[in-house]
């Protein structure tokens, strides 16, 4: 493997290891071991531009993809000298790093496009000193949740995987806070409530009430916060309402089950869903 990953490091992309043999050597005390290589064609690659037209995918991730692509192509596509199954298992590999670089640009764009700041390159942001720390390790645990999902994700003839968006949010706060010590989890009204783990304390069903009017303003990052505890920590809270895309599980027939077995609310465009609560210290 040592030799088949050395000749892939110099672009030789379709080598096969044809044979190898080894005999004693009395002289050298040893064995002797002779490899009969087909090195193939080597691939040289020129300079490369990459444009996106996908705002949430910058060029540079694209670039990446593609490298990840090639190198999936070649390693696991054409090296007939693995078995079968290594190969299928190399493709996995990089096919499932290939994802994880489109998700962490779509991340990455999402969060520049809603907050104005850029996570490549937070060190540099005008944002707290907290959030340059907290930020990352969010992003962090929101690619830890994924990557323990990608068994059910990827198991094949299974049209709904059970991997919701309130499941990742649910687990993804729930790593976050159990590790950073940070309060941070999804909640709803009672009447919206579907995981008891995410009922609403006093504190957020107060905010919720507030979020729940119709003249709350739908537009925009509308965040409720507020010092506790005499100043030693803040309540932040951002409204979720719902979009076109939720109203498959969340809107008419009300009462109708959904494709993950809880009755639809029979909620509209614009309805409050919920919210993201979060605890922090100050001292």
């Amino acid at each position: 493997d040592l030799l088949r990953r050395f000749y892939l490091s110099k672009g030789y992309a379709d080598v096969q290891i044809v044979a190898a043999t080894g005999e004693y050597d009395a002289a050298r005390k040893g064995f002797v071991i002779t490899f009969t290589v087909d090195e193939g064609d080597p691939y040289r690659f020129g300079s490369l531009d990459v444009v996106s037209n996908v705002k949430e995918v910058t060029a540079d991730t694209l670039y990446d993809l593609a490298c990840v692509y090639a190198l999936s192509s070649a390693a696991a596509g054409k090296d007939t000298s693995l078995p079968q199954a290594d190969r299928d298992r190399l493709a996995e590999r990089h096919a499932a790093r290939a994802v994880e670089l489109l998700a962490k640009g779509q991340a990455a764009g999402y969060f520049k496009e809603r907050a104005s700041v850029d996570l490549a390159n937070i060190k540099n942001e005008k944002v707290p000193e907290m959030a340059k720390k907290l930020l990352p390790q969010l992003v962090d645990a929101s690619k830890s949740t994924v990557a323990d999902a990608q068994e059910a994700i990827n198991k094949p003839g299974v049209g709904f995987k059970g991997f919701i968006p309130a499941t990742f949010g649910t687990q993804a706060a729930a790593k976050f806070s159990s590790k950073y010590n940070i309060y941070m989890k999804q909640t709803t009204v009672d009447e919206l409530l579907r995981n008891p783990k995410n009922k609403a304390d006093q504190y957020e069903a107060a905010v919720l009430k507030q979020f729940a009017d119709p003249a709350y303003p739908r537009q925009g990052e509308k965040v409720v916060s507020e010092k506790v505890e005499g100043g030693s920590a803040v309540r932040v809270m951002l409204p979720l309402y719902y979009s076109k895309g939720c109203i498959a599980c969340h809107g008419e027939p009300k009462g109708e089950k959904d494709i993950s077995g809880y009755h639809k609310e029979g909620a509209k465009e614009g309805d409050l869903g919920g919210a993201i609560s979060l605890k922090l210290p100050l001292k």
